[in-house]
């Protein structure tokens, strides 16, 4: 068996919204854009600049700051990353002080429910603040920034969230060591991905043979 790769943490949303979508993105390095991808896209823009860095007194924010953790084999980019200046926070020598961590993403959506962050945003930011964590020996809070609603929601239930990250890493990599790509799935929110019309997944338990077979007898029927 080969060693495990370093997964990029902003993948890991379309795994779980799709591993089928991730597997033609990752495995087979295909890729397509509609409307909600060009959204979040622009959404990110100011955040996705390693450039921007603001004091405000005692808060020092970096932005698209790179991570990584040995641990879990993962590696990314933070949006936003706080850096509070507090006595019993971590020594950091670059700001030459001790600080407590925030970590905030940006998304272009809104919460499942008030105050409540959306499954897929919580695993995806739990493996920016297990980076933090491994990177400057201490313990983050996690925050989702939703641009629909115009605030932030905080990560709950780190642990068993850390849990969960462990078990989807896991699969990843075995389909990594695999080279297979996840069956598709016929799922509700198929019509808004923008690989519908790659994996068209309505015909996903027909063979191309059926396929032929029916519309020939279509074909058939009509002209006859």
């Amino acid at each position: 068996m080969t060693e495990n790769k370093y997964i990029t943490i902003n993948t890991l949303q379309h795994y779980i919204f799709c591993p089928h979508q991730w597997g033609l993105m990752e495995i087979e390095s295909q890729w397509s854009e509609n409307i909600f991808v060009v959204l979040g896209n622009i959404v990110h823009e100011k955040v996705d600049n390693s450039f921007l860095v603001e004091n405000r007194g005692d808060l020092h924010i970096s932005r698209s700051l790179p991570i990584y953790s040995h641990k879990y084999k993962i590696q990314g980019v933070c949006d936003v990353v706080e850096f509070i200046k507090d006595e019993n926070g971590v020594f950091i020598k670059q700001l030459n002080g001790k600080y407590s961590i925030n970590v905030v993403e940006y998304k272009r959506g809104h919460p499942k429910t008030s105050g409540v962050v959306n499954y897929a945003d919580s695993i995806q930011v739990v493996a920016q603040m297990v980076c933090m964590n491994e990177m400057f020996g201490t313990s983050c809070d996690g925050y989702v920034y939703y641009a629909s609603v115009g605030r932030r929601c905080k990560i709950s239930n780190f642990k068993k969230l850390v849990n969960k990250l462990s078990e989807i890493l896991n699969e990843i990599q075995n389909y990594f060591q695999q080279k297979q790509v996840p069956k598709i799935q016929n799922m509700e929110h198929c019509a808004n991905c923008s690989f519908s019309d790659i994996c068209l997944p309505k015909i996903k338990n027909k063979s191309l043979k059926t396929l032929i077979k029916t519309n020939w007898e279509k074909i058939n029927e009509e002209t006859s």
